[in-house]
């Protein structure tokens, strides 16, 4: 073996244990913190683990429920009308109706809403070349609303 392949077995090993040190220095399991809050709206208690909230039993059934009303119109739309292909696209509708948004701008940005989009000119309008361009609206959201943060390079670039 020559030498310089010995250096690149080393390599590896080396960054290994210096990853290994590092866990067994802080190999004490972190704990999270469970904390119950009482909502005064409808005097209920709220869980959460390590601050972020956990859904309420009636969060859940109405994000299940909402997909098993997607999965029953689905199997309506393609057993009676056999129209299975263009009904699938429901199915990308749970993700979009699951996520929280602070604006309603931001449900029209989002990237399985523009996907859905995207998909809908393509197979029902046969807008495949010129639709792809929706996809420039997720970025431009962020820049058009002035919401791009600096990257960790830049910042450190300038305290030099």
């Amino acid at each position: 073996m020559t030498d310089e392949a010995q250096v690149q077995t080393k390599e590896p090993k080396i960054i290994i244990e210096k990853y290994m040190a590092g866990k067994r220095e802080s190999a004490e399991p972190e704990e999270a913190e469970i904390t119950i809050e009482a909502q005064d709206d409808d005097e209920t208690e709220r869980k959460s683990i390590a601050g972020h909230p956990l859904p309420t039993k009636k969060e859940v059934m109405s994000e299940g429920s909402f997909a098993l009303c997607i999965t029953a119109l689905y199997l309506v739309l393609g057993a009676f009308l056999n129209m299975w292909h263009p009904a699938w696209l429901l199915f990308l509708t749970i993700p979009i109706h699951a996520r929280e948004f602070k604006r309603p701008i931001d449900r029209l940005f989002d990237p399985v809403t523009i996907t859905l989009l995207y998909l809908i000119l393509g197979f029902y309008f046969h807008f495949w070349h010129p639709g792809w361009l929706i996809f420039l609206l997720i970025p431009l959201k962020d820049v058009i609303l002035g919401k791009l943060k600096p990257r960790k390079a830049d910042s450190e670039d300038d305290d030099k």
